[in-house]
């Protein structure tokens, strides 16, 4: 397969949006997760992100990736302000709603309302969106401040999961194409998932 050389001097010349939609793509495949928060005045956000990584399992622990706080990101002010948010993993059926989480609703405005997914309160207040196959309640833990581009990487501890039986092979493995996951690539590309093949532990 026949590579081309690209250097920074010519990326640097490419039209900002095409840039970002374009060079987001490049570390590949990333899940798109749907973040349910709930405002100190009661009203349910939901917001979709595609930076989520995982950061321990033991204690398991999730953390993501938001923009530069320049402008009010509704996602972040409530989880601050409550302590607690929800990770919700839509099926493929639910991908429109889930992408149309992304506008720019004023504040005050419930996503869940306008994009037609269903709020599900948890024990703490942060909704789930009860169209998810998988669902988890995260405690915020800590924050940290990448000076490279002013962006916020956000920790949080699991707090909770609502999973299905019938996903999982066994307690090790989520059957995600089953439960018609899908992945995205950059800001506007979705793709379902297939179960390719288990490779076991590589003992050397």
């Amino acid at each position: 397969m026949p590579h081309e050389l690209i250097r920074r001097d010519t990326w640097d010349q490419y039209p900002s949006r095409a840039y970002a939609a374009w060079f987001s793509q490049l570390e590949g495949m990333r899940s798109p997760i749907v973040v349910g928060t709930r405002s100190a005045a009661g009203v349910d956000n939901a917001a979709v992100f595609n930076s989520f990584t995982h950061v321990g399992a033991r204690p398991p622990h999730l953390g993501f990736v938001m923009r530069p706080l320049t402008v009010e990101r509704h996602t972040y002010s409530n989880l601050r302000d409550t302590g607690f948010f929800t990770v919700n993993h839509l099926p493929a059926h639910h991908l429109e709603a889930a992408h149309r989480t992304s506008g720019k609703f004023a504040a005050g405005t419930s996503e869940f309302e306008n994009c037609g997914l269903t709020p599900s309160p948890s024990q703490e207040g942060a909704p789930y969106v009860a169209e998810a196959a998988v669902g988890m309640l995260l405690e915020y833990v800590e924050e940290h401040h990448i000076a490279a581009n002013d962006t916020v990487f956000v920790v949080g501890a699991v707090r909770e999961l609502r999973l299905p039986r019938e996903a999982a092979f066994g307690v090790e493995t989520v059957d995600w194409a089953a439960l018609g996951a899908t992945v995205v690539s950059g800001l506007y590309d979705y793709y379902r998932v297939k179960h390719e093949r288990r490779l076991g532990y590589v003992k050397v």
